[in-house]
This record gives C-alpha cells, structure tokens and sequence, in this order.
C-alpha cells in the first residue's frame, strides 16, 4: 500500500499546484510498483504522470502516458486505469480548446 499512498499525496501535491512534489512522489511511488511488477498501479501512476505533464503544459507527454494506461486497460479489461486514462484524454482535449 506504500505506492497507493504516496499515489495519492501526489495527487493532493498536484492539486494544490505543486507539481515538483507530486512528481517525485509518484516517481517512487512507481519505482515501487515496477519492482514488485503491480501492473494496475504502474498504469495508474502513468496517468498520474500524464496529470502532471498536462498542469505544466506538456500534453504531447500527458498523451502518451494516459495512451499507456489505455492499452493496460485495453490488454486486462480493467475498467479502473479505463476510466482514468478516457478521462485524462478528455482533459487534455479541453485544455487545447477541444470539447468535440
């Protein structure tokens, strides 16, 4: 549970605007999750880093991460890294003045 919980003072971090923080929490949060090879964390930390490039404006970057929880999603039928990556993909369009 160490990775969910430094997964989620990411996303506190994230939401208060600091985006340092939140990526070197969920920088170990991952490294801890690829090591104990937890698949469905490793995909919801790829969105938590698309979270993070996408509030500094890097959405090229924000893309390719949510598109990497996609196809977890996609390969295992997990509807949790579904969800997050649809919605992450959603926000990037948004944020690029995109709501079609």
């Amino acid at each position: 549970f160490k990775a969910h919980v430094l997964d989620l003072l990411a996303y506190i971090h994230l939401e208060q605007g600091a985006t340092a923080e939140a990526r070197n929490l969920i920088d170990l949060a991952l490294t801890i999750s690829t090591t104990f090879g937890d698949r469905l964390w490793v995909s919801h930390q790829q969105v938590m880093l698309g979270r993070i490039a996408a509030a500094t404006g890097r959405f090229a970057l924000a893309r390719r991460h949510a598109q990497s929880a996609l196809s977890f999603a996609q390969e295992t039928g997990e509807l949790f890294p579904l969800q997050e990556s649809l919605h992450l993909l959603g926000a990037i369009e948004l944020a690029q003045g995109r709501p079609d």
